[in-house]
This record gives C-alpha cells, structure tokens and sequence, in this order.
C-alpha cells in the first residue's frame, strides 16, 4: 500500500565511499527526512530502506527501522555493500553501454501501522481501511539519480611515439595505439587494438613472439598476443590485434581504483623479438601509460520517479 503525501519528503541525499576490501565496496548514504511534514500526519517513527542499481543491476540494499522522527529535518545514516559478484554484473553492463552507468538509488519509507492515526489521512472524506495482512505502509519518496562515465579506452589509446633502440639504433617505432570495445561477457571483456608501427631504416625488421600486457593501478588486468609479421625497409604498418581483459581482475583493480580516491593509471607493457639483418634481440618492458579519473557520485539530485 502506498501512502502519497504532498511536498517533499527527502529534502537530501548524500554518498560516499566507506570500506574497501577486496571482496565488497561499502557505500554510505545520509538521508534527510522532513520530520515535521510526517508529523504533520501523526508519523512518530518510520523504516527506511533503500536500494542502489547501476544500469539497472541492483548491487547493494541497505534498511534501517524505527526511526524517531522531529521537527526540524531528521538525518539517517544507511550502509550498503557492492559484493564482488554484483559488481562483475555491473561491470559488463558499463561497458557495452559505452563506458557510461545510470547510478540509481531508491529510498522507500515504510510506516507501521499501528502506530498511525489513519484519521489524519483522510483527504477525501473517506478513511483508508486496515488490512489485516498489511502491516505497514509506504510513503512515495523521490529517487537520487546519477550518471558517470569512465575513461578507460582514452587511457590506452596513444599518440605519443615510443621508440625502440639497439644497438645505439632506433628499430622501430610505435607511431600510434588505438582501441575499442568488442562485446563483454561474464567472464571476459575483449579490446580490439590497432597499433601503427615505423620502420624508419634502409633494411627490414621482423617482428617475433610479440605480446603485451595491460595494467591498472599494477593489476594486470589481460593482455594478447601479435602474430609474427616483417616491416620492410622505410615503410608503415597497423598491425590488428585482440586484448582480453579478465572480468575478475576487473574486480581487483576496482578496489585499487576506490583506494586511491577513485584515480587509475593505465600502463601496456610490449615485449618480444626483433630480427634484423638476420640478427634476433630480445625487447621487453618497453611500456607508455595514462591515467583517468571519475566521479561516481557526482551530479546526482533526488527526481521524483
């Protein structure tokens, strides 16, 4: 059963990150109630549970009961945790919408009904009935919505060069690294790459047994493979390749991501063969990174539903 009153019953909501652990993310919410307007109608104490969904995955519920009401504005104090399990949900959802999750978060008052004046309801001259299978009623509330994105795919792509020497010779060089989603599952997220590579010498180089890693906040994350492939003398060429990104290290990194006040560094490491002039050197560690940062709980207002 639903009780609508008028004006506004939720004057404030406000979010902030609590425990971090590596197997859930606390969220702590402070809810502020007009005391006086539920007075108003003879409400001395109310439960408040709420309910967070991003994207539409709900991760976290938290509720409180018998909560004394006042005059003046009456502020609540929830907790909530994102367990591991609803974040992997989340996190696939995030991603094949573009990097962008709906933050909602839903408060919803409940009143036991022994302790109302139904009387003090009567709008239109006729007293609600008791249900002797109801015990407590609901009193419509506005929703606190939010929207954040993050950057994860700007802090691979590059185009910054990154030479390779030898020998007191530049082989090659990295002209350019770009990426895109594929389709994430539960278990794996795929980034397609395109990665354009120099060869700025009057002789061949051949590329052997190259891979990469990917790493956020020194959680490495995925990686791939290159097929081996030759890069004529003066010339050009992108190379296409498939990067897979764990879903359970995803996990990891969020935490790291949390703990470092919501601020990730993204780093690719190369490693491999490069044959020349029938001579193989071995090349690893050569790597560039980036950085993002995000907001999760910025811009959110309480809208009605």
């Amino acid at each position: 059963m639903e009780l609508p009153l008028e004006g506004t019953l939720v004057r404030r909501v406000t979010n902030e990150w609590g425990e971090i652990t590596d197997e859930s993310s606390e969220i702590r919410t402070r809810v502020v109630l007009d005391g006086g307007h539920l007075l108003d109608v003879h409400i001395d104490s109310v439960g408040l549970r709420y309910d967070a969904s991003m994207n539409g995955v709900r991760v976290a519920r938290s509720d409180k009961k018998g909560v004394s009401l006042n005059r003046r504005n009456t502020t609540i104090h929830l907790s909530a945790r994102i367990h591991r399990s609803r974040l992997l949900d989340w996190w696939k959802t995030h991603v094949n919408n573009g990097e962008k999750t709906r933050l909602v978060i839903r408060p919803h008052l409940t009143v036991d009904l022994p302790s109302l004046d139904l009387s003090a309801i009567d709008f239109a001259g006729v007293l609600p009935r008791r249900n002797p299978s109801v015990d407590s009623i609901s009193v419509e509330t506005p929703n606190y919505t939010s929207r954040f994105s993050t950057n994860i795919l700007d802090s691979i792509r590059t185009r910054n060069p990154m030479s390779v020497r030898a020998l007191g010779k530049k082989l090659f060089e990295v002209r350019e690294v770009d990426a895109s989603w594929g389709k994430a599952d539960d278990t794996e997220t795929p980034v397609d790459l395109s990665v354009t590579v120099e060869n700025p010498n009057f002789f061949s180089v051949g590329f052997e047994d190259l891979g990469y890693a990917v790493e956020m906040n020194g959680v490495r994350v995925g990686g791939g493979d290159v097929g081996d492939f030759v890069l004529p003398a003066r010339d050009t060429a992108t190379v296409e390749t498939r990067a897979v990104l764990r879903n359970e290290k995803i996990a990891d990194w969020w935490t790291t991501h949390l703990r470092r006040g919501e601020r990730t560094q993204t780093e690719i490491t190369f490693d491999g063969t490069v044959r020349v002039l029938r001579f193989g050197r071995r090349v690893g560690g050569r790597s560039y990174t980036d950085s993002f940062r995000t907001n999760l709980f910025a811009g959110g207002l309480p809208r009605h539903r």
